[in-house]
C-alpha cells in the first residue's frame, strides 16, 4: 500500500463517505476539517504504521496528502540510509 493510500485510508475512516477519494488526495487537511487534535491522531497512526517519529506539526507544514506522503517518503529513506550506515559500521567493527 502506498503512503498516499495509507493517509487516505485513515482520512476515509475519520470522514466516512462525506468526501470523495479525489478530494481527499487534493484538498488541504484544514479544508477537510483536520485540526490540531486530528493532526496528533493522524501522525500517531502514521508513526505507528511506518515505525518512525512524526511530529504533528508536519501536518501543517505539509498540508495535503501528496506533500505529507513525500515528507514521509523522505523520512523513511533517511532512516533507511542511517540504518544501513549503522549496519555497515557494526560489520566493520566486528571485522
Amino acid at each position: 500500500m502506498s503512503i498516499e493510500n495509507v493517509i487516505v485510508s485513515y482520512l476515509e475512516g475519520e470522514l466516512g463517505d462525506k468526501v470523495s477519494r479525489d478530494v481527499l488526495l487534493s484538498a488541504p487537511f484544514a479544508d477537510l476539517g483536520l485540526d490540531s487534535a486530528g493532526a496528533v491522531l493522524l501522525t500517531g497512526k502514521l508513526a505507528d504504521h511506518f515505525e518512525v517519529d512524526i511530529d504533528p506539526v508536519v501536518v501543517f507544514e505539509y498540508p495535503c496528502v501528496p506533500s505529507l506522503a513525500s515528507f514521509i517518503r523522505e523520512l523513511l529513506s533517511k532512516n533507511s540510509n542511517e540504518a544501513s550506515g549503522e549496519e555497515l559500521l557494526a560489520e566493520q567493527e566486528e571485522a
